[in-house]
């Protein structure tokens, strides 16, 4: 008995685009989780500010910490990433966006993506 399978290969391509969005997402809501337990925190205001986006249609996703402003965060975030001699209590450090994206790209960020695509495809 003869059938026709029907290739749609543009709906394809758009679910693995959406499900690869939702995967470097969720990398860059992790990495934002990992950095927050390491980031200076006197009043907590650079805490807050930290923020996902992404651009959903290049599957690009950024992390940031003062980049709206909220609170004034802005204007010292930089510095309290980059500065390896100031001192933070409690186990907070500088470079705490640096170590949390070393510590997740190795280790989950291809696992958590293709989590996503795969659970697409069983939807």
């Amino acid at each position: 008995m003869p059938f026709v399978v029907l290739w749609r290969s543009g709906d394809v391509k758009n679910q693995v685009r959406r499900a690869g969005s939702r995967g470097v997402r969720a990398v860059a809501e992790h990495v934002l989780e990992e950095s927050g337990r390491k980031v200076p925190h006197q009043t907590g205001t650079l805490e807050r500010s930290g923020e996902v986006s992404v651009d959903e249609e290049k599957c690009v996703a950024a992390v940031s910490y003062g980049s709206t402003g909220q609170g004034g965060a802005a204007s010292y975030a930089v510095k309290q990433h980059e500065d390896v001699t100031a001192r933070h209590p409690n186990g907070r450090e500088a470079k705490f966006l640096e170590k949390a994206v070393q510590l997740v790209a190795p280790n989950m960020m291809m696992t958590i993506i293709h989590g996503q695509v795969k659970e697409a495809f069983h939807e």
